[in-house]
């Protein structure tokens, strides 16, 4: 049996959604010979290789507008993966990974994960998000007196 792939995207920048469930994707930096990245980080065209039942497909590429960094340039070593996320979500906070505090909403505004200003050894926070609802979160980054939001979709 021939394993049809939906290889649309739900465009709504900054953030890209594959519509195919239950597949593996490689998000792919189309302005940069199809390079895999693990998210999109800033403005830019990008498009996802899609696996499903051994079949493989690769949606065209998408524009990414409005992606900000804010004023602090150690913000634009963040990233967030994998974006959507099923169970685990990755937070590489790269050059600020000293006195961060991060904080998980949900889109009414519910505080469903909270880590307090601390140092991160390992650079990475990772939050399990398996037992949430398929929907928007909100993550919140404060790093000084610089604080970032970005949005996770759940699978």
């Amino acid at each position: 049996m021939l394993t049809s792939i939906d290889t649309t995207i739900t465009n709504t920048s900054p953030t890209l959604l594959a519509n195919q469930k239950g597949a593996k994707y490689l998000w792919l930096d189309c302005g940069k010979e199809n390079v895999s990245i693990p998210s999109a980080t800033a403005n830019g065209n990008y498009a996802v290789e899609i696996t499903l039942n051994g079949c493989l497909d690769t949606t065209t590429c998408e524009k990414v507008t409005g992606v900000t960094i804010g004023d602090n340039p150690a913000f634009s070593t963040i990233i967030i993966y994998p974006n959507p996320v099923k169970d685990l979500v990755t937070i590489g906070l790269g050059a600020i990974s000293t006195s961060v505090s991060v904080s998980l909403t949900s889109i009414n505004g519910k505080v469903l994960y909270s880590l307090a200003p601390s140092t991160s050894e390992t650079g990475e926070v990772t939050i399990d998000m398996s037992e949430y609802s398929t929907g928007v979160y909100f993550l919140k980054i404060v790093s000084g007196t610089t604080q970032q939001v970005y949005k996770v979709i759940k699978q």
